[in-house]
């Protein structure tokens, strides 16, 4: 899939500066030249700017013979930005034809959403989010952090979705985590805590699972007598530390068999050692496969799987900070059915 940011032009140059070549022509009668900071400029109607920017339409509508307005007829306007943001709002906004950079430079969109704020562009930023999807190729915490930003509600819970299956505090993450603004870092951390505390929660359930009756023993008939070894579940325990303290390795129990062999990244050692887990005297399974699988998939069902976004100016409350988007974790209960 493409993106928004043009490939690397060849350059016609002018007297004093350089015309980007899709700009040279494209605008018949009075134009505004905009000057970019690496001195590439882009001559453009002024009816264009202020159809579609309001920091323009405020610019260019100044009473006639004003010191401002003489200076932008007779020179160009400097901008703070790059050519190449330049180009693709100026061509977004004026119908010039886009040529589109691969989606994965996440980098490129978000200079251009803050380019775009900045001069009160609605154009380009409805069209970076048509492609900031869920299924947008780039690390779900960035993703998550620029649909804060933007108040992007669909887009900041499908990427919080997104980031269940990683370790936030891998060395790999932990720079986009610092990118995140405090509120935002806050309320992903509490997500991922509250997941992690839901699943221990439902895990321990005495009554839900009986596995957690360490010293119980074996009930399966031997010659009309009961086994009755003691069984202390030593495979169940490693299985629930091993969720604990990793869960972002857990996250595909919640999937529904299709059978065959699961690929390698998708393998849970501790799962299939549990499963595989027999009676040391009648060598009986401990546990049912299917009742097994089917009561965790019930569980992980129940388990928070995203976050809410509520956008207010005043509001407050313990879970919220005011003048921010507000993100708060959605939390049901965890349920499960017993296993064996």
């Amino acid at each position: 899939m493409a993106g928004l940011n043009p490939p690397t032009p060849l350059i016609i140059s002018t007297a004093t500066s350089s015309i980007h070549p899709s700009f040279v022509g494209a605008f018949s009668g009075l134009t505004v030249t905009l000057l970019s900071s690496d001195n590439i400029s882009f001559p453009i109607s002024p009816e264009s700017l202020t159809r579609t920017s309001g920091y323009f339409r405020m610019l260019l509508t100044l009473p006639q013979g004003t010191p401002a307005v003489t200076g932008i007829q007779r020179e160009c306007i400097p901008l703070t930005e790059t050519s190449d943001i330049l180009a693709s709002l100026l061509s977004m906004i004026s119908g010039i034809a886009l040529a589109c950079p691969p989606i994965h430079e996440h980098g490129f969109a978000e200079r251009l959403l803050k380019a775009a704020e900045k001069y009160e562009m609605p154009m380009p930023i409805a069209f970076v989010r048509s492609l900031l999807s869920p299924s947008f190729d780039t690390s779900a915490i960035r993703l998550y952090g620029i649909a804060c930003r933007m108040n992007w509600e669909a887009e900041a819970r499908g990427a919080a979705t997104r980031t269940l299956g990683l370790d936030l505090m891998a060395p790999e993450n932990l720079a986009e985590l610092g990118r995140l603004d405090t509120p935002h870092l806050l309320k992903l951390l509490s997500l991922h805590n509250r997941r992690r505390k839901a699943v221990a929660e439902a895990l321990d359930d005495k009554t839900l699972y009986s596995a957690n009756e360490r010293w119980n023993r074996c009930t399966r008939d031997i010659n009309v007598q009961a086994c009755d070894v003691v069984v202390d579940h030593p495979k169940w325990l490693a299985f629930k530390l091993a969720w604990s303290r990793e869960p972002w390795r857990f996250l595909s129990v919640g999937e529904a068999e299709t059978g065959g062999e699961k690929p390698a990244g998708q393998r849970i050692p501790e799962l299939e050692a549990l499963l595989d887990d027999r009676c040391g005297r009648c060598n009986r399974n401990l546990y049912s496969r299917t009742a097994t699988l089917d009561n965790l998939r019930q569980m992980v069902q129940k388990l928070p799987k995203t976050i809410e976004v509520t956008c207010s100016a005043n509001y407050t409350s313990d879970n919220v900070v005011t003048n921010h988007l507000y993100v708060v974790s959605v939390i049901d209960g965890a349920a499960v059915a017993r296993s064996k």
